[in-house]
């Protein structure tokens, strides 16, 4: 018997194309089908989407550099986020060792965070990094005795001239003095 005709497609329910074989078969009028199910793992690693709860937009993605770049408004607190992603079929995420569930697990986005993606084939995986930054910022200094830049685009600054000078507040390290 020769095949008829030769489908692939997700017959299963598991995201995977099967493949579907209709034959003609000459002792029967009616033929059969036989169908194959996909056994081969994924080897994907994307971060196809990524975002943060509570917070509309989206997110800029380049595989290229494997980066991800998420905004949010100015003093948002940074260290207790949930993230909304999606991976390559069959994949998942680490962070610091922790599997990432996604819209469970939280982090503290006020670093950058490295997402480890392990493909479904458990071999193949890249490294991402996640940057969650304030919006609309070139740079952002906290005025806590150095000049290192808060708003997660990596603008530090050195401190040159201006000495640390009591505030209103009595704060020893909030404020520099111009002399």
């Amino acid at each position: 018997d020769q095949p008829s005709s030769v489908d692939a497609r997700d017959i299963d329910g598991d995201g995977r194309p099967d493949l579907a074989v209709a034959c003609e078969n000459t002792a029967s009028p009616s033929g059969f089908v036989s169908v194959f199910r996909n056994t081969m793992a994924f080897t994907g690693t994307s971060i196809a989407q990524f975002n943060i709860e509570g917070f509309e937009g989206d997110a800029l993605i380049d595989s290229d550099d494997s980066s991800v770049i998420f905004e949010v408004p100015v003093n948002t607190d940074l260290s207790s986020m949930t993230a909304y992603f999606q991976l390559s079929n069959g994949a998942e995420a680490e962070v610091d060792g922790v599997v990432q569930e996604s819209g469970i697990t939280e982090n503290d986005f006020s670093t950058p965070l490295t997402y480890f993606v392990l493909a479904e084939d458990g071999v193949t995986f890249k490294e991402w990094t996640v940057i969650v930054r304030y919006e609309n910022h070139l740079a952002r200094y906290l005025l806590e005795g150095d000049a290192l830049d808060d708003s997660g685009n990596g603008n530090d600054g050195a401190v040159q001239g201006p000495v640390n000078a009591t505030d209103r507040f009595g704060s020893e390290i909030n404020a520099f003095s111009f002399d």
